[in-house]
């Protein structure tokens, strides 16, 4: 379906998610929308990825998310697998941030569905990188990859990688 459809709208600016302002949105996929929004009282940048599956999932009003019809343990399900992605990340920096891996800060719980607000990083997505760079030959992409790979192994869940997008590999 259409993110541009009223029931898979992503947030609109300005919207509140437990004191942050979302101030753009970054992307949309398969679970998810992800967005910048800036912290009320400190004004930090950050990212929230927002547990948003659009094949299973409905926006209703400017907020709530919930599952469509006869969806709801499928749903309940994939809720589970985002906090325990957003879990796995947070282990993965502790006791000390790899600088490979987004750092999640905090994982909301609003609107019928989860949050976590990550570390805000400046970089480029890859697709614009790639447009902007054509011709990536085999050896300048293993580079690429052979940062995230030794992370990528440890862990069972996607794993976001710094420099390149908020997208995940899987």
């Amino acid at each position: 379906m259409d993110p541009s459809t009223f029931q898979q709208a992503p947030l609109p600016a300005g919207s509140d998610v437990s004191g942050y302002d979302i101030t753009r949105t970054l992307g949309f996929g398969t679970f998810g929308i992800v967005y910048r929004a800036e912290g009320h009282v400190l004004k930090d940048l950050v990212a929230i990825k927002e547990f948003f599956p659009r094949d299973i999932a409905d926006r209703v009003g400017t907020e709530q998310v919930e599952p469509k019809q006869d969806h709801a343990e499928e749903f309940a399900w994939a809720l589970e697998r985002f906090v325990s992605e957003a879990k796995t990340l947070r282990e993965l920096a502790e006791p000390q941030p790899h600088p490979n891996i987004i750092q999640v800060r905090h994982v909301i719980e609003k609107n019928g569905t989860s949050y976590f607000v990550m570390k805000w990083e400046e970089g480029e997505a890859l697709e614009a990188v790639l447009k902007r760079e054509p011709g990536w030959d085999e050896e300048r992409c293993a580079g690429c990859w052979t940062r995230c790979l030794p992370v990528w192994s440890m862990s069972t869940t996607p794993i976001y990688c710094i420099g390149t997008s908020s997208r995940a590999t899987s």
